[in-house]
Parts: structure tokens; sequence; C-alpha cells
């Protein structure tokens, strides 16, 4: 995810900032299952990957700063579950969530996501989901507190 914000400087209408702002997260998770009956319950494990970015430029670039930029990442490591729910054949509700790092990384990454499945091959199934993602992240030079919230879309491939 990138954004970008322009702003004019009003002490000299002539200097433009450009603030760019980059995310990059992955989050690999395996999973044992716990309770295999009408309702499924999994144990996760894994970690989540962060990269986040800022850089500054300035136009036209004044002496000795045209442009600035910092980044970090970090893995934080994950436990978390999921429990499944089947509406009918072909649909399931799943019920996710994660939590880290235990002393690791950033100070709290979190995240939870009610999801809504359609088995369209046996294996394979098109989600939607609503997940709402946080992170705090306290150290030296580079701090970052978010909330993220909305609508995920992906596949899932079952190799049972």
């Amino acid at each position: 995810m990138e954004k970008t914000k322009v702003f004019q400087l009003p002490t000299d209408p002539t200097l433009s900032a450009k603030m760019k702002h980059t995310q990059f997260l992955l989050t690999p998770e395996v999973g044992v299952r716990i309770i295999d009956g009408k309702i499924k319950v999994d144990g996760l494990a894994g970690f989540r990957y962060w990269h986040l970015g800022n850089t500054l430029t300035i136009t036209p670039a004044p002496p000795l700063l045209a442009s600035t930029s910092t980044s970090k990442h970090w893995a934080d490591p994950l436990l978390g579950a999921r429990i499944q729910l089947p509406l009918s054949s072909k649909l399931t509700f799943t019920i996710m969530g994660d939590v880290g790092p235990f002393g690791t990384g950033a100070h709290m990454d979190y995240q939870v996501a009610p999801v809504l499945s359609y088995k369209f091959k046996p294996k394979w199934a098109m989600d939607v989901a609503w997940r709402y993602l946080y992170l705090d992240y306290r150290k030296t030079f580079f701090n970052s507190q978010m909330a993220m919230s909305g609508i995920v879309f992906g596949t899932t491939y079952s190799i049972n």
C-alpha cells in the first residue's frame, strides 16, 4: 500500500512538500486441527513481516535537503486460532485472529477477521472478510501506531 500527499508551503508558494508512505506486510501461518467435528477449531502459529517507509521530497529542492527517507522492517511471531462453522456444503463462516509479538518486534500486533467462504472446487474456496489489524511499534527513532480495517478478498487452498 502506498499513500502520497502534496503540501503547498504557506511561507513560500513556490515550494511544495510531498510526503509518501509505503507499507507491505505478509502473514504466513500454519495450523493444527484441535477439534474436528461439525465445528472445526485450529490453532495457528506463524509470523507477520512488516515493511514501513516514509519519504519527504521538497520541490524545488533547497540546498542540502532535496529528499529524505526512512524505512523499517521486522517480523513479529504470532499465535492465533480459527473457528469454522459450515453453513451449507459449499458455504462456511470462519472467525480467525492472531496476536504477537511476545517481547520481540512491535509492542503489540494483532488482527481479527470474520470470513465467509464459498467452496467452488473440492480444494478451492473464494473468501470475503472484514479484517481489523492493529500495530503499535515503538523503537528508538521510529514509532508507528496504526489500526486498519476493511474488506479483504482472497482464495483458500486446502491440502486435506
